[in-house]
């Protein structure tokens, strides 16, 4: 009688592991390189205050402030 243990993997369990690890590459790669592309948030926020500006949810002074501190955060 053998008793000894052996490791053996399927194919899907090698795919998902597979998949995990392109998740975490992917992951890694936009925390830390951060591709400057047009998905950017940082490129979408001044349009985003505008239109709430527009749309009176927020007033002159909220828009004023908000602009400031994100001009602050692009520095």
């Amino acid at each position: 009688m053998n008793t000894e243990m052996t490791l053996n993997f399927g194919p899907v369990f090698v795919t998902a592991i597979l998949v995990q690890q392109l998740f975490v590459v992917y992951a890694i790669h936009r925390i830390f390189i951060r591709p400057n592309d047009g998905n950017s948030i940082r490129g979408e926020t001044p349009v985003i205050l505008k239109a709430r500006y527009t749309r009176e949810e927020i007033n002159a002074g909220a828009y004023d402030k908000l602009k400031q501190e994100f001009t602050c955060l692009r520095t």
